[in-house]
């Protein structure tokens, strides 16, 4: 269970104002986050897609199929890679914000997963960028294809709650990130004379 107030001995403190949004984001987490371990579902979604290698090996199974499939797979790699860019190189340079985990251990993590020895900013959620990026990027070129690729973006961006590894505004902002993200890319993409057909 999370718990209000109470530090990791060494985490570095946050600024005045982050840390009353943490305090009340606290009171979210607590009901977001039951008081057992998260599920064995939960838990792989949050690991398969650390460095986006979830989302780059469906885009491969994409781009073996020409027309609109790979179409999907090259924007959703193009979106991938400017979320990422956005969520590390601008949001997470200049937000300092601890995990949630830091100060709030008595979560039970189902295991402990490589992110609880993490300490770069929690804001944003580079999971949450990627997952939203890759659906949008999918969405915009087929819906049927950004229906079924959906629900996985979601759980991916809901298992970096249940973990405690973000705050709930971290994961909103990375999918926002990554909407605009695979928005841009599209709009980018539209201008280069990219041929996804076989000759």
């Amino acid at each position: 269970m999370v718990r209000d107030q109470g530090g990791a001995s060494g985490a570095r403190p946050d600024s005045e104002p982050l840390d009353r949004l943490n305090r009340f984001e606290a009171r979210l987490l607590r009901r977001l986050t039951p008081d057992r371990r998260p599920s064995e579902v939960v838990s792989v979604a949050s690991t398969s897609a650390r460095g986006s290698r979830l989302w780059l090996l469906i885009a491969a199974g994409l781009a073996l199929r020409p027309g609109v499939c790979r179409r999907a797979a090259l924007h959703a790699v193009t979106a991938i890679a400017m979320a990422a860019a956005g969520s590390h190189l601008v949001g997470k340079a200049f937000v300092r914000r601890r995990r949630p985990y830091a100060e709030h251990l008595p979560a039970l993590p189902a295991q402990k997963p490589p992110h609880q020895l993490n300490t770069s900013s929690s804001f944003p959620s580079a999971h949450a960028a990627s997952a939203a990026a890759f659906a949008t990027a999918v969405a915009l070129e087929s819906a049927p294809l950004g229906a079924a690729v959906t629900p996985l973006a979601l759980l991916v961006a809901y298992s970096r709650l249940r973990t405690l590894a973000h705050w709930p505004t971290d994961v909103v902002a990375g999918l926002l990130l990554g909407v605009l993200a695979a928005a841009t890319a599209r709009a980018g993409l539209k201008r280069l004379p990219i041929s996804t057909h076989h000759d």
